[in-house]
This record gives C-alpha cells, sequence and structure tokens, in this order.
C-alpha cells in the first residue's frame, strides 16, 4: 500500500471509532438518568443537587461521554490493531494477546474500583463531615468524581502489561525485579497515595493490593514468556 492508501485506511478506521462513540454516547445520553441511578448506589443516601439550570444537562453529558468511551474500547482496540496487524510480522502478530490484555484489566480495574474501593473512599470522605456540615453535593461534582476515579483504576490495572513488557524487551530481568520486591511494593504504595483521588489510607490500600497481585502474577507470566 501507498503512503495516502494508508492515509485513507487511517481515515476509515478513525471514522469507524467515531461514528461507534457518537451512537453509543448518543443512546446513552437518552438514558443517562438510568445510567445516574446506577453511578450515585455508591453515595448512598446522601442528597445530589445542582446549581444552575445548565446543570442537569451537564450531568446527563459527562455521563454519555463516560459510557461512549467504556463501551468503545473494545472498538478503538480492534480498529488500531486491524489497522497495524498487516504490517506486522509473524512473530509479532502474537500483539492481539496483548490488546485483549489491556482491554481486560482496564475494564477489571474500572469494576474493581466501582464496586469495591469507591464505596469506602466515599464513606470515609463523608464521615470528615459528620455532624458538622449538611451532606447535599453536586450531581456534576459527583459525576466528574466517579469517572475520574474509575479511570484512574482502569489506567493503574495496566500496570502487568509493563512490566511483562520490560522483561520481555530485556531492560530488566525476572531476577532483578524478584529480588528488588521491596523497591517495587514501596513504589507501589506511593504511586497508590499520589493517584487515590480522596487521599484515603484505606483507598490507598485498597488500590495497592490488587496491584501487588497483579506484579506477582505478571512477574509470574514474564517468567514463562
Amino acid at each position: 500500500m501507498s503512503f495516502l492508501e494508508h492515509l485513507e485506511e487511517l481515515r476509515k478506521r478513525l471514522v469507524i471509532i467515531l461514528v461507534f462513540f457518537t451512537i453509543v454516547a448518543s443512546i446513552s445520553f437518552f438514558f443517562s438518568w438510568q445510567a445516574f441511578s446506577f453511578l450515585v448506589r455508591p453515595a448512598g443516601d446522601i442528597e445530589l443537587i445542582y446549581l444552575s439550570p445548565i446543570e442537569p444537562f451537564v450531568v446527563k453529558l459527562k455521563i454519555a461521554l463516560f459510557s461512549g468511551i467504556i463501551f468503545s474500547l473494545p472498538i478503538i482496540f480492534y480498529q488500531m490493531f486491524a489497522f497495524i496487524f498487516p504490517a506486522l510480522k509473524e512473530n509479532e502478530k502474537k500483539i492481539i494477546w496483548i490488546v485483549i490484555a489491556s482491554i481486560v484489566l482496564f475494564l477489571m480495574g474500572c469494576l474493581f474500583s466501582f464496586f469495591v474501593v469507591l464505596p469506602f473512599a466515599l464513606k470515609w470522605l463523608f464521615s470528615q463531615a459528620e455532624g458538622v456540615l449538611s451532606s447535599s453535593i453536586r450531581a456534576e461534582y459527583y459525576i466528574g468524581f466517579v469517572c475520574w476515579f474509575v479511570f484512574i483504576f482502569g489506567f493503574i490495572f495496566e500496570a502487568p502489561l509493563i512490566v511483562i513488557s520490560l522483561i520481555k524487551l530485556k531492560v530488566c530481568t525476572y531476577r532483578d525485579l524478584r529480588l528488588k520486591w521491596q523497591f517495587v511494593y514501596i513504589g507501589i504504595l506511593i504511586i497508590s497515595a499520589v493517584l487515590t483521588p480522596d487521599w484515603n489510607p484505606v483507598t490507598m490500600f485498597l488500590m495497592a493490593i490488587p496491584l501487588i497481585f497483579l506484579y506477582e502474577v505478571s512477574l509470574l507470566v514474564g517468567k514463562i514468556l
């Protein structure tokens, strides 16, 4: 294929991604209040409010964009892979498993954060004002916080792929990472503390524990491969 043909192929795949994202986001927009009811469950009985006429629309828009990104991820990764696949050598085509693993790990991180970590984080945050401040929160801020929280965990769960890649590229060896596990664990705790949106020690450890587990699994996989 010529350079222009490659550009045309790339354009087609970007159009497919954009169209799919637009369709999913549009559908999500019309069902955004149903999604909103689901997203506010971790908040319990906290009252969510809006302070300007445009905020309900902004909330629906944020939910639509968030849903569009999450549900479009498989299509995005597939189109990216389909574009570069013809140029790969036979032994390089195993990258498809990396693509699949990255999607699975990201979704695992999102689900783990929403169903396990977020309820603890919100409970701790709300407890800081117990008996002092009333608990009415702007819906726009809450949805933004939840989306940010979930995405952070999704990307953090990609860490095993980085570890395996470092081993496969011989940047470091399995033995190096195994012998220096104390430094890695401390690094994970520091990263968890920095990236935890609420700076809650419980949330930090809820982020760090699965990361340590995934690190150990990735070491094992890196050793086998």
